[in-house]
C-alpha cells in the first residue's frame, strides 16, 4: 500500500501529517509526503503583503516549503515511519492529483472555510474528493 499525505505547513495539515503517518505505520505503507509550491500566486501576494521583491518572495515561499518538509519528515521519524519528501511546484490540487494517482490513499487536511473565504480561497480537499481517481481522507 502506498499513502501521499499533502501538507502546506498549516494546522490542518500538521492534523493530516499525524492522521497519515498513524495509519501509514499501522498499515505498513510505503509513504509520500507532499508539499506543493503555488507559483507565482503565493509569491506575488507575500511580495505585496510583505514588499520584498518577487524574487526574494519566492526564495522565501520556497524556504518556508522547505522547512514544512523537513518537520513532516522528522514527525515521521518520531512517529517510526519511513517517508519520501517531495517538494513540487504546480497548483496543489493538480500536483495532488497527478501524484497521488500513484498511491492507494491521499490524506489531506482541512480548514474548513465557509462563505465568502470559502468562495475565495477555493478548497483544495474538495477538488481532489471530486476529481481523484483513488480514496481521498480529509482530516479536519
Amino acid at each position: 500500500m502506498r499513502v501521499l499525505i499533502g501538507v502546506d505547513g498549516s494546522e490542518a495539515g500538521e492534523q493530516a501529517l499525524r492522521y497519515g503517518l498513524d495509519l501509514a505505520r499501522r498499515l505498513g505503507a510505503d509513504t509520500t509526503v507532499l508539499h506543493v509550491l503555488e507559483e507565482p500566486p503565493i509569491s506575488s501576494y507575500t511580495a505585496l503583503v510583505t514588499g520584498l521583491s518577487v524574487d526574494a518572495a519566492r526564495e522565501r515561499v520556497r524556504a518556508l516549503g522547505l522547512e514544512t518538509i523537513a518537520r513532516a519528515e522528522e514527525r515521521a521519524r518520531e512517529a517510526g515511519v519511513t517517508v519520501e519528501v517531495k517538494l513540487l511546484d504546480g497548483l496543489p490540487a493538480d500536483v495532488l492529483l497527478g501524484e497521488g494517482a500513484k498511491s492507494d490513499l491521499i490524506v489531506v487536511g482541512t480548514h474548513g472555510y465557509r462563505g465568502m473565504d470559502r468562495v475565495l480561497l477555493g478548497s483544495v480537499a474538495e477538488t481532489l474528493v471530486r476529481r481523484s481517481s483513488v480514496p481521498v481522507l480529509v482530516v479536519r
